[in-house]
């Protein structure tokens, strides 16, 4: 009996021994190693909304901007001086237009000169297609017009050789006397009324010269057969599409000077120091730039877009970057929109637009970037640019939230030891962010929900340093 109370003994001293080492070991495992948590205000990726348009490109170091000028070109303001510090969108210098919007205008001129071209072919296409072939013509009505016209010819001139003496007054001036008679009529109806360029009478304000003929249209009173009238309305169709088109890509052309003159100011596209100012005809003369921005550090990528997206972009517009190594969201800046298209893109939708590379450089601090990182730019095409660029609203990765019985959570720093908190959430937008709605705030701290560490009541420690929770 003794035997068996002190195995018994022996197995409760064990059993609680091994109870409490585990939660010693339970209670050291929460209390070393703490978690490091960030705040969500660094974590939010923000949403863009609007009308989205998404480009991919590779992350480089951004280089040094030159500014050039030409011989004719006329500077009338410079903003900076040599070792100030500028920054993506800064005004640096700005160009005289004067001359450039001269050009302008006698462009316009000539672009409706084109669309005059197109109306006046498609009068004469409309022209062409009213005109009845020679062997549509009918032809029952020569034979009795060429015997009416043998009969009255007979007896008119038997009459007139019986009635009419060479010096007979009734065969002398009877033109004259019929066209004062139709000019005396014409004016007896309405003294007011003109002669119209095609010889008809009316009020001065009822003429349409639209329906005048073309004088220099070649079809006028011209007759065709089939076969030739199929052809010349061909020709004339295989015309109007090449003035259409000769007038669009003009009208493309007007548009872009158009926007040149958008870039009469001179931005930054980078952020750094101004180094040198040289505007000296010698120094423009040899090719050199005339302001030199060196660039301090940081990150640009170039991205391809459709030529009918260009005229929503302009400098210093804000995107968001996805970079799919690491997971992380940054914003930057629209620094520069190229004018020559880009032979590098391969279209896979199939249009035949034309794509130009316009250069995005990441906003300061851009931690966790490397060079030659894959990276998704997404901006906002509808013209809502907020500021900063983003929403107000919360946005976190999928990847920062757990799932328990369906409903979502966050593990938040409570009193340095982690919790379970649980958050309202709504839509789900480029599959992989989702809208928090409610549940955290900007100044809470939460961590990566996930690990062998990582649970409800471990240790934790705040962090706003990208390199202390992802080793980069």
């Amino acid at each position: 009996m003794k035997k068996i109370i002190i195995t018994l003994s022996i197995i409760a001293v064990l059993v609680a021994g091994g109870i409490i080492g585990v939660k010693i070991y339970k209670n050291h495992r929460k209390n070393s190693n703490p978690v490091k948590c960030m705040p969500v205000s660094m974590l939010n990726t923000g949403y863009w909304g609007g009308e989205n348009e998404t480009m991919s490109g590779s992350i480089t170091a951004t280089g040094d901007q030159k500014i050039y000028a030409e011989m004719s070109s006329v500077i009338s303001d410079i903003y900076v001086s040599e070792g100030d510090t500028v920054k993506v969108g800064d005004p640096i210098l700005k160009f005289d237009m004067t001359q450039k919007e001269l050009e302008i205008e006698t462009m316009r001129t000539q672009l409706e000169v084109y669309r005059s071209d197109v109306k006046l072919s498609e009068r004469q296409l409309e022209k062409l297609k009213q005109i009845v072939p020679i062997e549509d013509k009918p032809t029952t009505t020569e034979a009795t017009t060429e015997i009416t016209t043998e009969g009255t010819s007979e007896t008119s001139t038997e009459n007139t050789t019986e009635d009419a003496t060479p010096t007979d007054p009734g065969t002398e001036g009877s033109t004259d006397d019929s066209t004062e008679d139709t000019t005396e009529n014409t004016t007896e109806i309405d003294p007011d009324w003109i002669m119209y360029p095609d010889g008809t009478w009316g009020p001065p304000d009822a003429f349409d010269d639209d329906n005048l003929d073309d004088p220099d249209d070649p079809n006028e009173e011209q007759e065709y057969t089939r076969e030739d009238l199929a052809k010349a309305i061909r020709e004339k169709e295989n015309l109007i599409v090449s003035q259409r088109i000769k007038a669009e890509m003009y009208e493309l052309d007007l548009a872009k000077a158009e926007k040149a003159l958008d870039n009469a100011e001179i931005k930054a596209k980078i952020n750094g120091i101004v180094k040198k100012i040289d505007t000296s005809g010698e120094n423009i003369g040899m090719g050199n730039p005339i302001i030199t921005i060196s660039a301090e550090s940081g990150y640009q990528t170039i991205v391809s877009v459709n030529e009918w997206k260009l005229s929503s972009m302009n400098i210093g517009d804000a995107v968001m970057i996805y970079s799919y190594e690491n997971g992380m969201s940054y914003t930057g800046k629209v620094a520069e929109v190229s004018n020559t298209p880009t032979d590098d893109y391969y279209n896979y939708s199939g249009n035949t637009a034309s794509y130009y590379p316009v250069t995005i450089v990441v906003d300061e601090p851009c931690e966790g970037l490397n060079e030659y990182m894959y990276v998704e730019v997404s901006m906002d095409m509808s013209g809502n640019n907020w500021p900063g660029g983003m929403s107000d609203d919360i946005y976190l990765q999928l990847s920062y939230l757990r799932q328990e019985h369906g409903n979502y959570y966050v593990l938040k720093n409570e009193n340095g030891r982690l919790k379970k908190q649980y958050v309202k959430t709504g839509k789900i937008v480029y599959g992989s962010v989702i809208e928090i709605k409610s549940g955290i705030e900007m100044n809470d701290y939460i961590c990566f929900p996930y690990g062998k560490d990582v649970a409800e009541g471990k240790k934790c420690i705040n962090t706003e340093s990208y390199e202390d929770v992802y080793g980069y």
